[in-house]
């Protein structure tokens, strides 16, 4: 719930209850960011300890594009333990598929992973990379960033030898410079 976030976050960056006022905003944005994930919540608190608003502010902005360190070596552990498919596979959504109906998923990826899309599916489901609702596929959006930024580490210096982009200055710079590799 969002007052038990807030505590967390609170307590993680302050060492104490009572904060100033003028932080409010910026912690509910934290918040709602990190979409009450206590492992999120622990990290930014603790890595703007005793910072300023404007200092918080900057540090949102980063984190919206890059998740921290820290978050994103946790994060990445589940990443790690998938096999190759199922890597791609959580890629795919990550990039393009979150909020996509299951059924179209599975029918976009059977093609390129073969008939095993289910068990694929089944397995980021448990290693909780994604969550299906109500026949939607779901993955929360520090996960999303966190997968972004796997792909991009894969070439940080040319997107061109990536299999996706996001970036728009990464697009522009492959479609404009026709640097796209095999």
């Amino acid at each position: 719930n969002q007052s038990a976030a807030l505590q967390l976050l609170t307590w993680n960056a302050f060492k104490r209850e009572k904060i100033d006022p003028s932080y409010e905003d910026v912690l509910n944005r934290v918040v709602t960011y990190a979409s009450g994930l206590p492992l999120a919540l622990e990290v930014i608190g603790s890595n703007l300890f005793e910072k300023t608003v404007a200092e918080w502010e900057s540090a949102m902005e980063h984190y919206k594009r890059i998740p921290s360190d820290e978050i994103q070596e946790i994060l990445k552990v589940s990443f790690d333990a998938l096999g190759e498919e199922q890597k791609n596979v959580f890629l795919d959504i990550a990039f393009c598929l979150k909020g996509c109906k299951l059924t179209e998923v599975e029918h976009m990826l059977c093609s390129l992973y073969d008939n095993c899309m289910k068990h694929h599916i089944d397995v980021l489901v448990d290693k909780s990379l994604i969550k299906v609702k109500h026949g939607i596929v779901e993955m929360h959006d520090l996960i999303q960033v966190v997968g972004r930024e796997i792909e991009r580490q894969r070439s940080p210096e040319e997107p061109g030898k990536r299999k996706r982009l996001w970036l728009p200055k990464d697009i522009i710079h492959v479609l404009k410079d026709n640097t796209v590799s095999e």
